[in-house]
């Protein structure tokens, strides 16, 4: 709701920019949390920084419909399907460890990698 008031008047674009920089900030301040700070400030922090994930996650798929309107003007072909299951696969990739197979000795990469230890 916050957003898409401040959306009227930046545009898509702009909400994405402003709650990405949000986020950074107040993870800078959670990183910098001691155990002597009061609990609330801990707790705003954790608000603040919910309105940044909010914002990480909501607004790409906010966009996406205009992408795919304007690939529909430019070319006159609706390929909404392309463009959803790319993002979707995307994203499943993006979220599994099998990037980080590279990186790992052998036997790791095995059990990483085929989700077991034998060969």
């Amino acid at each position: 709701m916050i957003w898409s008031r401040v959306s009227r008047s930046v545009g898509k674009k702009g909400v994405y920019y402003r709650g990405m920089a949000i986020w950074i900030v107040v993870l800078l301040g959670l990183f910098a949390v001691q155990p002597t700070w009061p609990s609330w400030a801990v707790i705003v922090l954790g608000v603040l920084a919910g309105i940044g994930v909010a914002t990480a996650y909501l607004v790409p798929w906010a966009m996406l419909p205009d992408v795919i309107e304007l690939d529909e003007l430019e070319t006159g072909q609706r390929r909404e399907g392309v463009y959803y299951g790319f993002v979707r696969a995307a994203a499943k990739d993006w979220a599994s460890p099998r990037p980080f197979c590279n990186w790992a000795d052998p036997s790791a990469r095995r059990v990483c990698c085929t989700g077991s230890w034998s060969s």
